[in-house]
């Protein structure tokens, strides 16, 4: 089966996953729920900040000593 790429904002993942939250059980929506939650949580990874300038050359002077 092939995958595809549906681009959706982060309101509209969570409003399928509540609705998908709401069904019943024997419907066997909670492995689909997960699925979409991982690949949503792996895009939605803060990136680390950027050192302000100076902290960089500072953490590597405390390195070297």
């Amino acid at each position: 089966m092939q995958n595809l790429q549906i681009n959706l904002d982060e309101n509209d993942i969570n409003v399928i996953l509540a609705i998908l939250g709401d069904m019943p059980s024997k419907t066997g929506t909670w492995p689909l729920m997960m699925k979409i939650k991982v690949q949503a949580d792996a895009q939605l990874i803060e990136p680390e900040e950027e050192p302000k300038e100076g902290e960089e050359e500072a953490a590597v002077e405390a390195i070297n000593g």
